[in-house]
């Protein structure tokens, strides 16, 4: 069972791993111009942490669709077994505790006033 605290981890670790990717000279061409894409849009360990700051109930569409398309990103890279040995094992971390929902579900689950608290918490917490 994965805590709110793994999930936020892996949120950063996902963000971290698209820089890593879009810096890795062994993945093709196609997948950095997805990590660069889906980096623009990620949503930012900073961005996260204000939305539980402010108690938020609710959840931008637009993080949980780029939080699903890096899933496929990631996913993509490690099926094919791409990348360099640091990124490979970035990307298994990274999904080991990575959100399987999908973008519609990520603003059901955060309906109400303490959803998004209960489904991530800060790493430090």
């Amino acid at each position: 069972m994965t805590t709110p605290v793994e999930r936020m981890r892996a949120l950063r670790w996902g963000y971290e791993l698209l820089g890593a990717m879009q810096q890795d000279q062994s993945l093709p061409s196609e997948y950095v111009a997805r990590a660069t894409c889906l980096a623009d849009v990620y949503p930012t360990p900073q961005a996260l942490a204000q939305l539980l700051e402010r108690d938020s109930c609710a959840w931008p569409f637009e993080y949980g669709l780029a939080i699903d398309q890096a899933r496929g990103l990631f996913e993509d890279v490690q099926h094919a077994g791409l990348g360099s040995p640091e990124t490979r094992r970035h990307t298994l971390y990274t999904l080991r505790h990575f959100p399987l929902q999908r973008a519609k579900a990520w603003v059901a689950a955060a309906a109400s006033p303490d959803a998004l608290g209960a489904w991530l918490a800060p790493e430090d917490a």
